[in-house]
């Protein structure tokens, strides 16, 4: 049986700054890891510590996703679904 070399070209990856504009307001929304214990402890139906006194300050700042450098971020991962999901809906197109 013969040997093929196959040759990959290496990735081009670049960083690139852009707005996005939309008809709506963006609303964002991440677990804070207080809410993810919660969650965590009723699914293996362990006995929850109760209720404790509310911050809503505090629990709206650990339920944003934030750049590295402390802003107001958005995962680019949503962003990559969000233009396969609407090239989809294009007539024609294959993702």
């Amino acid at each position: 049986m013969a040997t093929r070399t196959i040759t990959l070209e290496p990735i081009n990856i670049q960083r690139i700054e852009l707005t996005i504009v939309g008809d709506s307001p963006l609303l964002v929304h991440k677990f804070s890891e207080k809410m993810r214990k919660a969650m965590l402890e009723k699914q293996n139906k362990q006995k929850t510590s109760g209720r404790e006194d509310r911050n809503p300050e505090e629990e709206a700042l650990q339920c944003m996703y934030l750049t590295e450098d402390g802003r107001p971020g958005f995962p680019a991962i949503a962003i990559k679904c969000a233009m396969v999901d609407a090239v989809s809906q294009v007539k024609g197109t294959l993702t």
